[in-house]
């Protein structure tokens, strides 16, 4: 599973973090979880995580969420997932197909 920061937008106190999540694995996922870290520096200033409502090999999804405080410019933003591959309870099934686009 990878992640692609797409935007920033900052409004007062509240910032808008849009990121598309790939899942380039040969696994289907029921709730995958992700850990948005932003860094001034080598400093964390801001962290939240989010849930996806599963994702399937090869599937695409936008995801949108709030930071309720603003985000300075130069910040730098790492998203990670948070999936803990040795619980079988964390994936629906396997796909045969290798997960990229076609």
């Amino acid at each position: 599973t990878s992640s692609k920061t797409t935007g920033i937008s900052d409004k007062e106190s509240i910032a808008t973090v849009d990121f598309e999540v790939v899942n380039k694995s040969f696994y289907n996922y029921w709730d995958p979880v992700f850990v948005v870290l932003v860094y001034r520096g080598d400093s964390v200033i801001a962290a939240t995580k989010t849930t996806l409502k599963g994702i399937n090999t090869g599937e695409v999804k936008t995801e949108s969420i709030n930071l309720f405080q603003a985000i300075p410019s130069g910040a730098q933003l790492q998203i990670v997932p948070d999936i803990n591959i040795l619980d079988p309870s964390v994936f629906k099934g396997f796909s045969n197909t290798s997960g990229e686009k076609k």
